[in-house]
């Protein structure tokens, strides 16, 4: 548990280097589905090119680097995670914000294959994602449900799904 969270403090520690390489910052609280607690911050870089644009708006996408710290009966679990995530940014929105639709798979590292009664099978697991949210050029307010699964690579492979309300700061 030690190495996990000293390799989380390091990630986020660095942020002021990592100036051109992170674009913002973003934190999350979470409720599992099957009662676990979680919190959530992590680093993002926005890659700088369009995939699709059209009038009704455009596809892009960012990396996700993150911190996560999951709950449950007074038991605590750390996982680090990388995930690349596309984006469709909708071209008209309420006083000048910009709505969006996510979706993400990306991967994650356990401390340990256990939380409580979950029973994650390794501990390396698959991080997927599908959002939708409201953003400007400086904050994002996104609801998400993120599902953690080693995808039946080893059983048990019982899951954790949670339901995640973020706020993110760009640079």
């Amino acid at each position: 548990m030690k190495r996990m969270v000293c390799a989380g403090v390091m990630l986020m520690a660095g942020l002021p280097l990592q100036a051109a390489l992170v674009d913002g910052v973003d934190v999350a609280v979470a409720r599992g589905f099957q009662g676990q607690d979680a919190y959530r911050l992590a680093l993002r870089k926005e890659w700088p090119l369009d995939l699709y644009q059209d009038a009704i708006g455009r596809l892009s996408a960012y990396a996700d680097a993150s911190w996560n710290l999951w709950r449950d009966d007074g038991e605590d679990l750390h996982a680090l995670a990388l995930s690349p995530v596309l984006r469709f940014d909708f071209s008209h929105g309420p006083g000048g914000l910009i709505p969006y639709l996510e979706l993400g798979i990306g991967v994650a590292y356990l401390e340990r294959s256990h939380l409580g009664e979950q029973r994650l099978g390794t501990r390396f697991q698959f991080e997927d994602r599908a959002g939708l949210g409201l953003r400007n050029e400086r904050w994002d307010l996104a609801l998400r449900v993120m599902h953690y699964s080693n995808a039946g690579i080893k059983p048990p492979n019982h899951g954790l799904t949670l339901a995640m309300a973020s706020l993110g700061w760009r640079f």
